[in-house]
């Protein structure tokens, strides 16, 4: 009788937790069991080894964890031979006359979801002939990666002014190591990443470098857990617990006291009071990578520039009357006397369109977008190149 009290007991729990799992969604995400992120990881691992097919955009690199490939054409999403976004090349120097300006940073840099043509990069292009802008971006790059490709590749083209893109996105990446720790829908690449001791920037390297690695990887999927000492979304309670799987009931309170942890008690956070916590490794992080950056450019004889991208909840929260989410970066920005601008003065200006004119279904600028952008920095420009006064104004 007791057994089969237990057994009805057990079962009712099952319910309501798979039930609770599923209402939960919206706020702790899919909660799915290790073996099925495993199963995925593998699948995912094949495709981006896979040469068989149509070629990948990404190709693994063994510094920066992953690049766009060379000579990438899909649509109108187009990558020169230098791994560039541009439908042209480029001279190793700039012609007399030009001013060059090399852009780093992430997909709001690269432009994802337009076509090349529409990226901000190539507007300011188009929009002024005395004018060459070379767009490095890479989608789902931490400026940790940004910067390390510049200082890789940054003065092989010899340009006068060297941008750095940032969105409020891009703080939690520079704690992380392998994305699928962040998310578990993500492809399964590894990235380098710094850490601070004695206030100095460290770097540790890209621990997954080679396809040698990978192919390990598909033999013991768990090989993955070895980086996660060094990645702040790495959940142990996940990936090292031997019961994870077994249970609807273990995995709902996990799940609920994962999330709460990190929206509620972590003092270590990458959010605070819906704006980026300046208390954070990942901000403290941030800010000394921009510093370095700045330090770097001015070495190589060029001037740095940090672009602040406003995000889609940025722009609304402004039109509200609050701070944007990365308010307290650009006050250190000011602080440090690091070169900025933040383009979500392009968006206000202009406070009669609606919002969702400038962004496309995933959440990055459309050519609407791309447009504003590529104005502000025109308008930034007008004293280095008069010509290339914003023909959108």
């Amino acid at each position: 009788m007791y057994a089969t009290l237990i057994v009805i007991l057990i079962m009712i729990s099952e319910v309501g937790s798979y039930v609770g799992l599923m209402l939960g969604k919206q706020w702790f995400g899919d909660v799915r069991r290790l073996t099925t992120i495993y199963e995925e990881q593998t699948d995912r691992i094949l495709q981006l080894l896979d040469e068989s097919g149509e070629s990948h955009r990404e190709v693994l690199d063994p510094k920066l964890g992953w690049r766009y490939r060379p000579g990438y054409r899909k649509g109108d999403d187009v990558i020169n031979s230098q791994g560039l976004r541009n439908t042209r090349t480029y001279s190793i120097r700039p012609k007399a006359g030009i001013l060059r300006i090399s852009a780093f940073g992430d997909s709001f840099v690269y432009g994802n979801e337009v076509g090349t043509p529409d990226a901000w990069p190539s507007q300011m292009e188009q929009a002024c002939t005395k004018l060459e802008v070379l767009n490095y971006g890479i989608g789902g790059y931490g400026v940790d990666q940004a910067y390390l490709r510049y200082e890789s590749e940054g003065a092989l083209y010899a340009p006068d002014i060297v941008l750095i893109g940032f969105v409020s996105d891009d703080m939690r990446r520079l704690v992380n190591v392998y994305r699928r720790f962040s998310d578990d829908r993500e492809w399964p690449l590894f990235k380098p990443r710094f850490v601070l001791q004695d206030s100095e920037l460290h770097l540790v390297p890209n621990p997954f470098p080679h396809v040698s690695d990978y192919l390990k990887i598909i033999d013991n999927p768990s090989l993955v857990t070895r980086v996660g000492n060094n990645d702040e979304w790495y959940q142990p309670m996940i990936y090292e617990n031997p019961f994870y799987d077994l249970s609807s009931t273990i995995r709902l309170p996990l799940a609920v006291g994962i999330r709460a942890q990190r929206k509620y008690f972590s003092h270590n956070g990458i959010w605070e009071n819906e704006r980026l916590n300046a208390h954070s490794d990942a901000f403290k992080i941030q800010v000394s990578l921009f510093k370095k950056f700045a330090d770097s450019v001015y070495y190589q004889h060029a001037q740095p520039l940090v672009v602040l991208f406003p995000a889609k909840d940025d722009i609304l929260r402004a039109r509200a009357g609050k701070s944007t989410t990365y308010e307290l970066l650009a006050v250190e920005l000011a602080h440090l006397q690091i070169p900025y601008i933040d383009v979500i003065e392009g968006f206000a200006e202009k406070s009669q369109v609606p919002v969702g004119n400038w962004f496309m279904p995933g959440g990055h600028y459309s050519p609407e977008g791309n447009q504003i952008v590529a104005e502000k920095l025109l308008n930034l420009l007008e004293s280095r190149v008069p010509q290339c006064a914003s023909p959108y104004s």
